[in-house]
């Protein structure tokens, strides 16, 4: 009965547009995935991404840290990251990750099943979200919803505020209050600190919201343009789908492997 439950919490949040937000935004909202990681908003996502677009195409290593109710632990999850034309591309190892709403228990599930390990690739000139599992080696490439496709296709005004300097990592950056507003009056605050020495890139985002605070810090950031194929699913894994990884890890579970 166990293993079935296990299997349910899994069947029911198996969808890698969510996980994508999860790993991106870190905004807690309402609902679970996997039964404890937090779920998150995909036009939050949408105007994270928008920001971005205001800097150079760079790789770096990421650090996502999100304060809930309490404001106490943050939750936190490094990254190395690829961004480059609206292109993301997310490289996650889940037993980095730690904070109250990351169970051990859940990483331990997704070590068994071969999942610790992730990729995403997120291309909004496609309306996809490829999902890659090295360990697996396949991947599931699942089309964005409409209201994700929605947000992303939207135009977000960016009002700037300056509130004065400060040094990043070493790095001289010019702070601002941005106002992000999209089409229909949906309005977002941020602060961002952009890096004067590196093309005005963003190096750091806080976001605070009614019952989470987000902070987004990139470190070891190199200004270049990605490889165009780091973007595309790899030729040598195999494409499956979502219910299929789904159905094996259904079977791993029963069989207590």
């Amino acid at each position: 009965m166990l293993r079935e439950i296990e299997y349910m919490n899994l069947r029911k949040h198996f969808r890698p547009a969510a996980w994508l937000a999860v790993v991106f935004s870190l905004v807690l909202v309402p609902g679970t995935l996997f039964a404890g990681l937090p779920m998150a908003s995909s036009v939050v996502n949408a105007k994270l991404l928008k920001l971005l677009e205001t800097g150079p195409a760079f790789t770096a290593k990421a650090e996502f840290s999100v304060l809930g109710k309490d404001r106490q632990q943050p939750n936190i999850m490094p990254a190395t990251v690829a961004f480059m034309d609206g292109k993301l591309r997310m490289e996650i190892d889940w037993s980095q990750c730690k904070g109250p709403e990351i169970p051990e228990a859940v990483i331990y599930q997704f070590k068994q099943l071969g999942m610790d390990q992730m990729t995403f690739i997120f291309r909004p000139d496609k309306k996809s979200v490829v999902s890659i599992f090295p360990k697996l080696k396949s991947y599931v490439d699942t089309a964005l919803t409409k209201e994700e496709s929605d947000a992303l296709a939207q135009n977000v005004k960016i009002d700037k505020t300056r509130l004065g300097k400060e040094t990043i990592d070493g790095h001289n950056c010019e702070k601002s209050k941005a106002v992000l507003t999209d089409d229909k009056g949906g309005i977002d605050e941020a602060t961002v600190w952009n890096a004067t020495d590196m093309k005005d890139t963003v190096v750091q985002v806080r976001m605070t919201l009614p019952d989470s605070s987000l902070t987004l810090k990139f470190k070891d950031i190199k200004l270049r343009r990605p490889d165009a194929v780091q973007f595309e699913a790899p030729a040598e894994l195999t494409k499956t789908t979502a219910d299929k990884l789904a159905l094996d890890a259904r079977n791993k579970l029963a069989e207590g492997k």
